[in-house]
Formats: C-alpha cells, sequence, structure tokens
C-alpha cells in the first residue's frame, strides 16, 4: 500500500520537471461529430451501396451449384446458387397427385348432393379436402422455386458463406450481395450549413483511396436535427454504371 502514494508522488514530479500543470490540462470526451468533420465546413464522406442483401435459405437442401465467384457481377433474376430439389420435385407431383384425387372426389359429392343422395356434411368434407390439396400444391411449389436462388436486382458478390456440397438449413446465410450502380454518400453536417443545401445541389468529394474528385448529387436530406451535436444528416448519390469506385470508399466534401 505505501508503494501507490509513492508512484503518484514520482508522476507529479516527472509533469513538474517539464513544466506542465496537471490541472491545467482539460479532460475532453470526443464527439460523434468529429468523426466526421474536419473543418468548419469540411465533412468525412462514406460511400455505401444503394442496396446491401444478404441471402438465406427458405429450405433444407444441399448446395448443388454456385455460379458466381467473389466479385462477379450479375444481373437481375440471374440464378446464383441451386440447391438439391429432388425431394421437393417428389413432393409436388405427389401433391398433384391429391389434388387430382381431391378433386374427382368433390365432383362426385357435387352429384351426389344434387341427386339428395349425399349430404352436406359429405359436400362440405370433400370442399374442404380439395382445399387443404390446393393448399398443399402452393407450398411444395414454393418450396420447389426456393431451390433456385435468383438474384433480385444487378449487382455484384461480396461474399458467400456456403460452399457446394454444404447442407443448408432454414435461415442460413447464403451469399452477400450488393447493388452498387448507385452509390450514397454519406455524411452528417452542423445544422448550420443547411440553408446552403437543397435535393438536387451538386456536393464534390475528394476521395482518399483514389485521390479522384467526384461529383454527387444531394438527394436525401434527413428530417431531425440531433440537439446534442447540432447535426444532420444528408445523403447524395453518385452515378456508378462505370464501376469504377468501390463501396466502402471514403473521402471529404466541403459545404461551399
Amino acid at each position: 500500500m505505501k508503494l501507490l502514494p509513492s508512484l503518484l508522488s514520482l508522476i507529479f514530479i516527472c509533469i513538474n520537471a517539464n513544466g506542465v500543470d496537471p490541472d491545467s490540462i482539460p479532460f475532453r470526451k470526443p464527439t460523434l461529430l468529429e468523426d466526421y468533420q474536419i473543418g468548419s465546413d469540411t465533412y468525412r464522406v462514406i460511400l455505401d451501396p444503394r442496396h446491401r442483401t444478404v441471402l438465406s435459405a427458405e429450405v433444407p437442401a444441399a448446395v448443388t451449384q454456385i455460379s458466381k465467384r467473389l466479385g462477379d457481377s450479375f444481373i437481375k433474376d440471374e440464378i446464383l446458387i441451386r440447391l438439391d430439389d429432388r425431394v421437393f420435385k417428389a413432393r409436388q407431383h405427389r401433391a398433384k397427385a391429391q389434388i387430382k384425387n381431391a378433386k374427382a372426389s368433390l365432383e362426385t359429392q357435387q352429384k351426389l348432393y344434387k341427386d339428395n343422395i349425399a349430404s352436406l356434411v359429405e359436400l362440405r368434407k370433400a370442399e374442404a379436402e380439395a382445399a387443404t390439396a390446393e393448399a398443399e400444391l402452393e407450398i411444395t411449389t414454393k418450396n420447389l422455386e426456393d431451390c433456385t436462388i435468383r438474384a433480385p436486382y444487378n449487382g455484384k458478390i461480396v461474399n458467400f458463406s456456403i460452399e457446394e456440397h454444404e447442407l443448408a438449413e432454414i435461415g442460413d446465410e447464403l451469399v452477400e450481395i450488393v447493388d452498387d450502380e448507385i452509390l450514397i454518400a454519406k455524411l452528417l453536417i452542423l445544422s448550420k450549413h443547411l440553408p446552403k443545401l437543397t435535393i438536387g445541389t451538386p456536393l464534390n468529394i475528394q476521395l482518399d483511396d483514389t485521390g479522384d474528385l467526384v461529383t454527387a448529387t444531394i438527394t436525401r436530406i434527413g428530417a431531425v436535427i440531433d440537439p446534442a451535436s447540432s447535426t444532420i444528416e444528408v445523403e447524395a448519390d453518385i452515378d456508378n454504371r462505370n464501376s469504377l469506385l468501390k463501396a466502402g470508399m471514403s473521402g471529404t466534401a466541403a459545404i461551399e
């Protein structure tokens, strides 16, 4: 216990020897704005993709084919992953046979009921069985469709979370994709600069990664100002159909 006061005394002696008054060193907690603001009118910018999606398995099945790889481009509705669909095809065939029998039985009961041979209860039972068979066919058809993982939009592969021949369970992540034809520049600005910004205002961004100067167009301005930092979120779109830019790039933008 005697060692602690000695160490504290030694620290204060060292500080005073360098001419620094410990009481003059203020404690300053960094704010969120400091992560974004560089100067009084210059801000950090992060480029995000327009869409970023993780596609997951909706049926339990083994992966039979992965048609794309890291960074590959694809178009909307293109097949990215195929799952083993043999069991689901068999279930669909069975459901089609069941619905055929159920409809035939329903037609028979309708004729018998019309001739006052079958009761209303028997007719309603046949109707329920036909409806159940139709629902089962819809389920099996949907499960069969879920064995083919298609792209919901044009984009690129970020990464796969599974490999061929691995078993995917319901809810397992399969592949992450992005749509980067439009990149969204996100920045947090001081509310005092709001009068200078309107939807459609051009915004010049100096990229850290390449040193290039790109132009974005402000498309969204936040609805609420953060009272703690007096800042508001702003987003600007960048046309990236030439794929020269990558999501995740950062840079600086000046509010002129």
